[in-house]
């Protein structure tokens, strides 16, 4: 069975707790020799890393450290497995309640958690679950996490890869109630 096989979006929260040694394990690796930053090993060394981890692919070539690189595409992994709302054509399954290590982020006087915070992914994927739970309404989303609505749209504005998945969503999510009359139903637990 290839790696890519192993991939499902529904388990989104279990590959954002594995530590990077088990989730590189998991994804391919490859290594390519990228243009960047210059010195005497410019083009000279595969320094940059590419990983795939089922249709999610990722790169980073930041720095002339292979390792640096790495721990790099780990981060951009982690939050791409958060934006990755839909398999095929369907969603994942909805969370419908916070995973643990958000909780003391939600509610609180300000939207604040930065994202070289480890648990800042598993809140973008938990965020991506409720607003497409809320069928890509930010007011009821906000009162739900315990923001106002401007705080909430300020926090987004300040994440583009963010930006760009909320509104491939919303489309997506435009797209059902006109074919099927329905939209996307939360899981009951």
């Amino acid at each position: 069975m290839s790696k890519r096989a192993l991939y499902n979006p529904d388990n989104w929260l279990v590959y954002l707790r594995m530590p990077d040694t088990a989730l590189l394990k998991l994804a391919e690796e490859s290594r390519y020799k990228s243009t960047g930053k210059g010195g005497q090993k410019k083009n000279k060394t595969e320094n940059a890393v590419r990983l795939t981890l089922g249709d999610l692919l990722v790169t980073e070539s930041g720095t002339r450290s292979q390792a640096t690189n790495r721990l790099g595409a780990l981060k951009k992994l982690r939050l791409a497995i958060a934006l990755d709302l839909t398999k095929g054509s369907e969603f994942r399954t909805l969370m419908s309640s916070p995973p643990e290590e958000i909780v003391p982020y939600l509610g609180t006087a300000e939207l604040r958690i930065n994202p070289k915070n480890p648990v800042y992914s598993i809140y973008i994927g938990y965020l991506m679950d409720r607003y497409g739970a809320h069928f890509g309404e930010l007011a009821p989303l906000a009162k739900e996490l315990g923001y106002s609505r401007t705080q909430l749209t300020r926090f987004i504005e300040r994440t583009p890869s963010l930006i760009g998945k909320l509104g491939e969503l919303a489309g997506y999510i435009e797209t059902l109630r006109f074919l099927k009359g329905s939209v996307p139903v939360e899981p009951e637990q």
